[in-house]
């Protein structure tokens, strides 16, 4: 599939630039590559995937608003490439598609930040001590950024990638800790979701049941149902 795609990417662009205006590439066709590339199993995903962002970039209009808008979500679409990669940098790269989104004049959304959270959590096996504690280190302050900003806020994606970021940290103790103030944190925003509660029960074995006041003779399983309503009041 993804070869394809990519085929008929660059057949519009040769037909594009050899003066058929009628074939110039749409924002989303850039996009559905993007996005195809990323799900695949290349191992240079993360370089095809920028291949494909710099070519849409070149033929993007900046000073049209209302077309500039359908090139959106290339940007997070390259992120989800990076949270699915396997490079060493990956953090450093979503991050840098933040500063080239401001540099073009576009607001990162709710979205965006959740994409880098994926990425923070989503390193490779492979990856040093000190690659690990700079993706916590940017998953923590990414999260103060969402809560303290003034129009955008942490959704249940965010505490859900939030707690995965947790589930790399390699002291037990420092995991725990760190588990149980997201999970706090997430109840009283009123964001606890059921994707939530089944990633809690994953990681934090018999402390989960703690975290949320249950006993854990009581029931095998946690029906949301059961819980304080306005610890998901806002979840979707």
């Amino acid at each position: 599939h993804a070869n394809s795609a990519l085929s008929i990417l660059e057949r519009c662009e040769k037909m594009y630039e050899s003066g058929d205006i009628t074939k110039k590439p749409k924002a989303k066709m850039y996009c559905i590559c993007i996005n195809i590339v990323g799900r695949s199993r290349d191992p240079n995903k993360a370089k095809s995937a920028e291949s494909i962002f710099q070519r849409c970039l070149s033929n993007m209009d900046t000073s049209n608003a209302s077309s500039k808008r359908y090139y959106f979500p290339i940007f997070n679409s390259l992120i989800g490439v990076y949270s699915r990669s396997n490079i060493e940098n990956k953090v450093q790269k979503a991050l840098g598609v933040i500063e080239k989104m401001e540099e073009l004049g576009f607001e990162p959304t709710v979205t965006t930040y959740n994409g880098i959270l994926s990425t923070c959590s989503r390193l490779p096996p492979s990856a040093a001590e000190k690659t690990k504690r700079f993706a916590t280190t940017v998953a923590v302050k990414t999260m103060r950024f969402l809560q303290q900003h003034q129009h955008l806020q942490p959704d249940s994606e965010s505490y859900n990638q939030m707690l995965f970021v947790c589930g790399t940290i390699k002291d037990s103790e420092e995991k725990s800790v760190a588990i149980e103030a997201v999970t706090k944190s997430c109840c009283n925003d009123g964001y606890l979701s059921r994707q939530i509660i089944s990633s809690l029960g994953q990681m934090s074995g018999a402390s989960f049941w703690s975290l949320l006041g249950v006993k854990r003779q009581e029931k095998r399983f946690i029906d949301i149902n059961s819980l304080d309503p306005a610890w998901s009041r806002n979840a979707k």
